[in-house]
Formats: C-alpha cells, sequence, structure tokens
C-alpha cells in the first residue's frame, strides 16, 4: 500500500490545500535506467530551472518502498543530484522542494479521527537530509531521540493552524480508506509544508512513542471497539473518482476544495457518531489506563525491549531512560496525554 500511494498521496493532496499552506513543489522522474547520460543530464537540469528556478537545496526522496525517512538525500548541487539519482537503477525518485530553517517537524499518529500531534525531537546540530538516510541502529546517546515528551502547544495563536492540519491527516486517511496511519509535516512561518503521509499501519512501538504510546492503546481500543459495535461500513469502493472531480475543477476555488475535503472526512469518520459512542462506552477508560500504568508498566517497557532490535546491552539503559520519561511527564498528566487531539 505504501509502494503505491508515495506519489498518488502527493497528487491528491497538493489539490486539497488551504490556500494558506504551502504543498512544497514536487516532481516524479522517470527510472534512470531507460534514459542515457546525456537524457538523465537534460531531464534533472530542466526539472532544476523550469520547476525549482535553479535553487538548491533539494530533497531527492524514493517513492516505492520508502518509509521511516529512508532514502531522502539532501542535494546541494547538480552533480550531487546526477550521481545519487543515476546510482540506483530501477527506482522511482521525486525531487521536492526542501523546507530549510523551519520552525516544527509534527508527525502525527491518526486512529480514526483522532489524531495526536507530535513534535520530531532533533539534534542541535541538524543535517536532515543526512539524518534520515544513515538509516543505522542508534546509539545510546541518541536512541533516546524521537518525539518531545511534552504535549504539543495549542493555543488562540496556533489553533487555526492545528485545525488545518487535523483536516489534512483525515483527508489524507478517508480518501484512501486508511484509519491508522502518520503524517508528518513541516512549519514554517505558519504555513503546514506536508512532507511525508503515506504512511498506513504506520511505525507504533512503545520505544518510539514513549511517552504516547498509552494514547495510542487508548485510541485503538475506542476506535476498534466502535467499527465492531456499530458495524461501520469501511468503504471498499474508495468513491475516489467524485473526489477528484471536484479536486480537478478549475471553475472551484482552492478554499472550495479545502472545505469540501473537510466535510469528506468528517462523513467518512462519522466523528459526532464516535464522539457519542466513546462517551457512552469508554467513559472509564483513562482510568482503567492509568490503574494499568501503575500495575504493569514497566514490564510493558521490559517485553517491548525483549522483542525489540535493540542490542541485550542497551536494554537496562533503555528502560531506566522510559522509565524516567513515563514518571516525569505522562504519570503527573495523565488524564491530558491520553485525551489530547486536534
Amino acid at each position: 500500500m505504501r509502494q503505491h500511494n508515495k506519489h498518488s498521496t502527493s497528487d491528491v493532496l497538493a489539490r486539497a490545500m488551504h490556500p494558506n499552506d504551502h504543498f512544497p513543489t514536487t516532481v516524479l522522474l522517470p527510472e534512470s535506467n531507460c534514459l542515457s547520460p546525456e537524457e538523465t543530464s537534460n531531464i534533472l537540469l530542466e526539472v532544476i530551472e523550469k520547476q525549482f528556478n535553479n535553487q538548491y537545496p533539494v530533497l531527492l526522496k524514493r517513492v516505492l518502498d520508502s518509509g521511516g525517512g529512508a532514502d531522502v538525500i539532501k542535494i546541494n548541487n547538480f552533480e550531487e543530484l546526477y550521481v545519487n539519482y543515476t546510482r540506483s537503477s530501477c527506482q522511482l525518485f521525486h525531487i521536492q522542494e526542501a523546507i530549510e530553517d523551519c520552525e516544527e517537524h509534527l508527525r502525527c499518529m491518526a486512529i480514526g479521527p483522532q489524531i495526536l500531534p507530535m513534535k520530531q525531537m532533533l539534534p542541535k546540530k541538524f543535517d536532515r537530509g543526512k539524518f534520515l538516510t544513515e538509516n543505522k541502529f542508534p546509539t545510546l546517546e541518541n536512541y533516546i531521540q524521537g518525539y518531545e515528551s511534552e504535549l504539543v502547544k495549542i493555543d488562540l495563536q496556533n489553533q487555526d493552524l492545528y485545525q488545518r492540519l487535523g483536516n489534512y491527516v483525515k483527508f489524507n486517511n478517508s480518501f484512501h480508506c486508511w484509519t491508522y496511519a502518520s503524517f508528518e509535516a513541516l512549519v514554517k512561518n505558519d504555513k503546514i509544508h506536508p512532507i511525508d503521509f503515506a504512511n498506513p499501519h504506520c511505525d507504533s512501538r512503545l520505544y518510539t512513542l514513549k511517552v504516547h504510546f498509552p494514547w495510542l492503546i487508548c485510541a485503538l481500543l475506542r476506535w476498534s471497539s466502535f467499527c465492531a459495535v456499530t458495524g461501520k461500513n469501511m468503504g471498499v469502493d474508495l468513491a475516489q473518482q467524485k473526489i477528484l472531480e471536484v479536486l480537478n475543477d478549475t471553475h472551484i476555488s482552492a478554499l472550495e476544495k479545502y472545505e469540501y475535503a473537510k466535510q469528506f472526512s468528517e462523513a467518512f469518520f462519522e466523528k459526532e457518531l464516535f464522539t457519542e459512542f466513546c462517551a457512552e462506552n469508554w467513559g472509564d477508560l483513562d482510568e482503567l489506563m492509568i490503574e494499568f500504568y501503575d500495575r504493569h508498566w514497566s514490564e510493558a517497557i521490559a517485553y517491548a525491549l525483549k522483542i525489540s532490535y535493540s542490542p541485550q546491552q542497551t536494554h537496562e539503559y533503555h528502560q531506566q531512560k522510559y522509565q524516567e520519561l513515563m514518571d516525569k511527564y505522562f504519570r503527573p498528566n495523565a488524564k491530558e496525554y491520553l485525551n489530547f487531539t486536534v
């Protein structure tokens, strides 16, 4: 599913953006093994000139079989672009506008209509292209890196931005009938720049989400029970043609397309019915999760590390660090963490 949709998700979401936000310029390149060296140079030069105004850096991103930031390369000049594009034959790539000096890197975890935004925790000296392509098992020093433990701050100044972000996540997922997915975006100058969102059934491990993991468990319980009890129609017929007719209509404004996408996703996830269901059936879920945490959370961390790919000699270190994070951030504010959504 991820392989099929790296490009199609970009193509659709770009046409459903609110005019206050910006979809990074993204161009699909042909497979390099189909081209001669001269044809390769001509195509790359034309794309960089016409689509990116000869401006670097750009990102070279593999379209198929990619996830978790794998095969995302920051390109600073034409020589780097040519070498990295041609060294991997039989692969499709995007060239994408690089959003430099962003203020926030957000990843949203979405379970049905429940959306949890988390801030990506980045090292102080951060080269996004290099960081995302190394793909090595983290060391003791950086393994705790992931998502910031504190909740995202939503206030009167930024609530509209987070509302738009939530609408993008829900539309992207409802268009493809995904109910368990993640969505990444950069924020700069009060604009949302989506960068990675073809992620159905995404990374949900305890040692990845850390203090946000209990939210995931509760969200999955609410949504899966709602679908089972109500017999929710998951929409085998995607109805995408009807949506595309609106998004492709040149007589409809960008804001009208955005509002249409918002209304479509709200209807798909049956948000009002879902909220009523949770109020009637899961009123005590917070207390149950907190009770489970107090009794069994250290065991849960130990088990997660046992079945992970982390070296045995690092388990004691991670057990202590994860427990400290949970006790510092999650436990004193458990109900806030368990119910935080946009």
